[in-house]
């Protein structure tokens, strides 16, 4: 009952927080679109003045979501997505999570809408997570209270809004933990309550921060596991064993159904992971930058346009905070006192190593090379993110300090507080007194540097008020760090006279404690909601509407894929990336995390450098082959080789010489040799064979996601070329009868077909779908019986 009753303050804090997207007639879709192509052209002044941050959530995250409700909507699994790339696997993707309950819930709502229950969902579900696990371990209500709201409103998360699959993977890390502290008192709940959360935690869409997660659990598992065999208790550290191997391999076969595709999407796609020179350059961050962890806004918030880590850190985005690890002034003072309880508490030792590890692996390149050797999976994407980690930990040893002295407990440690707390106050105080005095140099200092660099690298929209302190106003900069330096020390300075006014429990009493404690917490709330509330950015609903220009490219293409659109602006282009997928328009190009190999390989086809030297601009070279019949742009393009068709919101160009999706390719104009992994490729010059005359003509019959149907009319034996990626798992019938999928060497697809009337079906079946759905069935089956065969061993 007391917990439902805190799950129900937590929902109303949270209810509060998100007003605005919850109840109001706003969306959380952390990008502004009023400042891109084709909607700043209906935009007002007060759309165009409004919060900019994380246009991921604008240009990928929102498409995805849009797509999953669309497909559902219509009675479908989504399979595949044509809308870019030429077309990829978009349920192997784990970020589109097709199979996740709470993205398939939210298909009821609007697309749009959605983005902000869904974040607001994965918020509660964090503190929920964390108040369990503290409660679990012993620590009182006060303590997990305030460790579910430092963690629920950390700077993982409230950096992350606008990256829905991050909040909600790591929303899932401390029921890790409790499912893992419950199998210790009861083997079965707690390993089915394991493979839920791990199953969960997996369908959520961010695999790599469900990877940290499970690593900082196994370091958890394996300290119970040797202090239980050191102290004579070898059985108790079996049993530990078993309910990790347990859980890790039947959430494995649980997850299959969707692990198996991601397996096979893996291995045919590339932009796995970072070269190591690189993710040392750029990703690793000096532990000078934990001085975040103070106070969130040092070096600046790309929210409010004071970002200047770039002039400490080149190379990173202009949006890219860094490791942070914030979760409120307070929890620096909490960590603190949290140390010596590592005497009595098997859990506090365990969180101290995780937070220690999670810090090193971020801020120490040997020590991330080190663990990399053991572990490649660690370097598969940023090691930042590795802070999910690093503030759960933080959280949960604040949650565990402030329950014992709050109740008085931490008493007998108050002189060990008074030697490490006094010097550390001193310390901070004298930091913040110092950069008083000499920040005006450091200032001066920066501007100069600043003056040097080009700044199209770091001053992006957005920067405005750095770009006005760069141009001459460096004393308004000194005075807005100062007071970011003096709001940091007095946020410290309070937590400190909290902390310490509680260890006087011998001198007050019962009553006046809890009265410290309640300011203490509301203190703490306040601090880390108030940091939140600097980086949640909203925008008014329905601002991505259909636009005239919109309207003709989806009138222009038709509605059998027959072309496609491109941009000849690229970085700034109207429909930027992915969003052309909301209106069911087919783009060359996007983003994505990882891309279909096929197409990386038509990219670097068409670069003189190969692979290394592709990218968007690489992209625009091979749009002549890749039906790109329209080209938008932002701007009039002088001495193009294309027409203008429509000149309004956007520019769209007409390029006559665009191949069509699919043509024919005489048979004797081809020539089939063996690739390196031995699967048979066709080798031609597009451009030259249709140059030369087709050997047939080709009509697109149907065109669906996942089932394409043609009629092909050929004067001659000829291959059919079909432009859309090539990927495992397609098939293709010629008047039905099953035929060969040829990779060309520029990454499509083709089949052979004779002289005559013909009719083509493409057909997407991946094959770990059913392979995977199969070992998930079983993994099912298994857990149910594991769980009733430890409840018949329990009960004997």
């Amino acid at each position: 009952m007391k917990s439902a009753i805190v799950v129900i303050l937590f929902a109303v804090v949270v209810l509060v927080f998100f007003h605005d997207v919850l109840l109001g007639d706003r969306v959380l879709i952390t990008s502004n679109p009023a400042r891109v192509e084709p909607w700043s052209h209906y935009a007002e002044g007060d759309d165009l003045s409004g919060k900019d941050y994380r246009t991921d959530a604008f240009y990928t995250y929102l498409p995805r979501q849009v797509e999953l409700t669309r497909s559902v909507r219509e009675g479908r699994v989504p399979l595949w997505n044509p809308y870019v790339f030429c077309g990829m696997p978009f349920y192997a993707d784990p970020q589109s999570r097709v199979l996740y309950p709470i993205s398939l819930l939210l298909v009821l709502a609007d697309p749009q809408k959605a983005m902000g229950y869904d974040v607001a969902i994965h918020f509660l579900i964090a503190m929920a997570g964390m108040y369990l696990f503290l409660r679990i371990v012993r620590t009182g209500t006060p303590g997990a209270m305030a460790g579910a709201l430092l963690y629920g409103f950390s700077s993982f998360f409230f950096l992350r809004m606008g990256h829905p699959t991050f909040v909600a993977t790591a929303s899932y890390i401390p029921f890790l933990f409790y499912a893992y502290e419950k199998a210790r008192s009861s083997e079965r709940t707690g390993t089915v309550l394991l493979i839920v959360f791990l199953v969960m935690g997996y369908l959520s869409g961010f695999p790599q921060v469900l990877f940290f997660g499970v690593m900082a659990l196994m370091v958890h598992a394996a300290r119970d596991v040797i202090e239980d065999v050191l102290s004579g208790r070898p059985d108790r550290g079996l049993r530990v064993l078993r309910v990790v191997a347990v859980s890790g391999v039947l959430s494995a076969a649980v997850a299959a159904v969707h692990l198996i595709p991601f397996v096979e999407f893996m291995r045919n796609c590339v932009g796995l992971g970072f070269d190591f020179e690189v993710l040392k350059s750029r990703h690793i961050w000096e532990p000078v930058f934990m001085l975040r962890s103070l106070y969130p806004d040092f070096f600046g918030n790309p929210v409010l346009g004071t970002n200047w880590l770039p002039l400490v850190k080149q190379g990173i985005h202009h949006y890219n905070t860094g490791f942070m690890v914030y979760c409120g002034a307070g929890s620096i003072v909490l960590l603190v006192t949290a140390l010596p309880l590592a005497r009595t508490s098997r859990v506090v030792r365990s969180l101290l190593i995780i937070l220690a590890l999670a810090v090193g692996l971020a801020v120490s390149a040997p020590f991330l090379r080190a663990a990399a050797r053991v572990l490649p999976l660690l370097t598969f994407s940023q090691i930042d993110r590795i802070a999910a980690v690093a503030c759960f930990g933080l959280a949960a040893l604040s949650g565990v300090a402030f329950s014992r002295i709050v109740s008085g407990e931490y008493v007998r440690h108050r002189k060990y507080f008074r030697a490490a707390g006094i010097p550390l106050l001193i310390a901070v105080l004298a930091a913040g007194v110092g950069f008083h005095i000499a920040g005006d140099g450091i200032i001066s200092d920066l501007v100069e540097k600043a003056q040097t660099m080009e700044a199209a690298k770091w001053l992006r929209p957005g920067s405005t008020s750095l770009g006005q302190w760069v141009g001459g106003g460096e004393d308004e900069w000194f005075a807005y760090e100062k007071g970011l330096v003096t709001r940091g020390m007095v946020l410290f300075s309070l937590a400190w006279l909290f902390v310490f006014l509680l260890t006087m429990a011998g001198r007050i009493g019962g009553k006046a404690r809890w009265v410290i404690g309640l300011l203490f917490f509301l203190c703490l709330a306040a601090d880390v909601m108030n940091s939140a509330g600097t980086y949640y950015v909203s925008q008014p609903s329905r601002l991505i509407a259909e636009t005239d220009g919109i309207a003709f490219l989806r009138r222009a293409q038709g509605e059998n894929g027959m072309w496609r659109s491109a941009s000849l602006t690229p970085y700034r282009g109207a429909l930027p990336v992915n969003t052309g997928q909301i209106f069911g328009i087919y783009f060359v190009g996007g983003r994505a995390t990882i891309v279909p190999e096929a197409f990386a390989d038509l990219v670097a086809a068409y670069t003189p450098a190969g692979r290394s030297g592709g990218g968007i601009p690489a992209v625009r070279d091979a749009q002549d082959i890749a039906c790109a019949r329209f080209k938008t742009s932002d701007e009039i393009i002088p001495g193009t080789q294309y027409r203008i068709v429509h000149d309004s919101d956007m520019i769209v160009y007409e390029n006559t010489s665009a191949l069509s999706k699919g043509f024919c390719v005489p048979a004797e104009r081809a020539r089939r040799v063996a690739a390196e992994d031995g699967e048979i490729v066709m080798v031609k010059q597009y451009m030259e064979d249709a140059g030369g005359g087709p050997c047939g003509s080709v009509s697109i019959v149907s065109y669906e996601p996942e089932a394409v149907e043609m009629e092909v009319s050929a004067v001659s034996d000829c291959f059919l070329v079909f432009q859309d990626t090539y990927y495992p798992g397609w098939e293709a019938d010629v008047d039905g009868e099953r035929t060969t999928v040829y990779r060309t060497d520029m990454g499509f697809r083709a089949v052979a077909v004779g002289r005559g009337e013909h009719e083509v079906a493409m057909r997407f079946r991946p094959g770990g779908l059913g392979i995977g759905l199969m070992i998930t069935c079983a993994g099912i089956a298994l857990s149910v019986i594991y769980g009733i065969k430890a409840k018949t061993r329990r009960q004997a």
